[in-house]
C-alpha cells in the first residue's frame, strides 16, 4: 500500500490545562498518564460512572496543554462529561481544534519525516494505522492524496473500532470492543470512573460479545443495525465500507454455530480481527460466565 496523508477534519482537540489537569485526567480515563510522554501520546477512553462507554481519544502532552484528539462532534459534550466530575480540581478546558491540523499517514513504509511540521508520533492503537500527527494552522501543511473515506476504509478492513460509529454510548462494555488489545486501557492503574464493570469483565468474566470484522456484498446496512441469526437478535453492525467491510459486536456463541448472519437483507460473514487475543469459538464457561 503506497504512503497516503489524509486530513482528519472529522477530529477536533479538547485542551486542558491548570496545575491539577494531569492528575484529575488519571481519574477519568481507561490508561494510565504514567506512561504519556510528550513523543508518546497514548489511546484511552471516558466512560459512565457504570463502566459503559462514552468517548475514546489520543492524549498528547505539550508544554502548556493535555490535548485529547477526539470526534469533533463529540468535543463539548466529553469536555462537558469531565466537567461534571472537577469539583475542586483547577482544570480549565478549550476547544483548540482552530489552532491545529490533524494528518494520518498510513501505507506499508512510512516515515516521520513525511511531515516535517508539529507532532508526530505512532498511532498507539495498531502498527497497520500507521502515523498520526498535529500540525499548528500556521504552518506550512502537508500536502494531502487521501481522503477521510479512504482512512475511514483502512481501519475497518483492520477491524479497529472508532468511538461512537462502532459502539452503542452508555451500553456498549469496554472489553466487548476490546481496547485493551488496541492499548487504550491500563489494568494496572488506580480507580477511575468506570473501572469496577471494566475490571471485573477481564478478570473475573469474560463478554459474551466482541467486535469482530464482517464481510458482505451489496449496499450497506445503514450504521447500527441489528445482526439476526435465525429469528434471535446476537449483535449490531457498526461502521461499513463501500466495497463490502464492517464492524460487528456480535455474541460470539450465537457466530460460532455457523449459520446464516443477516443484517435486515444482507448477510454477514464474521471472523475474529488478527490482532485480537480473546478466544473463538468461545468456550462453554466463557459463554456461561
Amino acid at each position: 500500500m503506497p504512503t497516503s496523508i489524509v486530513h482528519l477534519s472529522d477530529r477536533g482537540l479538547l485542551g486542558l490545562s491548570g496545575p491539577d489537569a494531569k492528575t484529575f485526567l488519571q481519574t477519568m480515563v481507561t490508561n494510565s498518564l504514567s506512561q504519556l510522554k510528550p513523543d508518546q501520546p497514548l489511546y484511552a477512553a471516558h466512560l459512565t460512572g457504570q463502566g459503559r462507554f462514552l468517548y475514546d481519544f489520543f492524549i498528547i502532552e505539550t508544554p502548556t496543554h493535555l490535548l485529547l484528539d477526539v470526534a469533533r462532534d463529540q468535543l463539548m459534550p466529553l469536555a462537558k462529561a469531565l466537567h461534571s466530575y472537577q469539583v475542586q480540581n483547577k482544570v480549565e478546558y478549550d476547544d483548540m481544534s482552530g489552532d491545529y491540523s490533524i494528518y494520518a499517514i498510513i501505507g506499508d513504509d512510512v516515515d516521520k519525516k513525511t511531515i516535517t511540521n508539529g507532532k508526530i508520533y505512532a498511532d498507539p492503537r495498531l502498527n497497520a494505522l500507521g502515523l498520526r500527527a498535529v500540525v499548528p494552522v500556521n504552518a506550512p501543511q502537508p500536502a494531502t492524496n487521501a481522503t477521510l473515506t479512504d482512512y475511514h476504509a483502512h481501519r475497518i478492513r483492520l477491524g479497529v473500532p472508532d468511538g461512537q460509529m462502532d459502539a452503542s454510548p452508555g451500553k456498549t462494555i469496554l472489553n466487548e470492543m476490546c481496547l485493551a488489545d488496541l492499548h487504550g486501557i491500563d489494568y494496572k492503574k488506580g480507580c477511575y470512573v468506570g473501572q469496577e464493570l471494566t475490571a471485573r469483565t477481564h478478570f473475573r468474566t469474560q463478554p459474551k460479545k466482541r467486535l469482530m470484522q464482517v464481510t458482505f456484498n451489496g449496499i450497506a446496512p445503514p450504521l447500527g443495525t441489528p445482526v439476526m441469526r435465525g429469528g434471535l437478535e446476537i449483535g449490531t453492525l457498526y461502521s461499513t465500507t463501500a466495497d463490502g467491510h464492517g464492524i460487528a459486536i456480535l455474541r460470539l456463541s450465537e457466530v460460532a454455530k455457523g449459520e446464516p448472519l443477516l443484517a435486515g437483507n444482507m448477510q454477514l460473514t464474521a471472523r475474529k480481527p488478527d490482532w485480537a487475543t480473546y478466544t473463538y469459538p468461545p468456550s462453554a464457561a466463557d459463554d456461561n460466565a
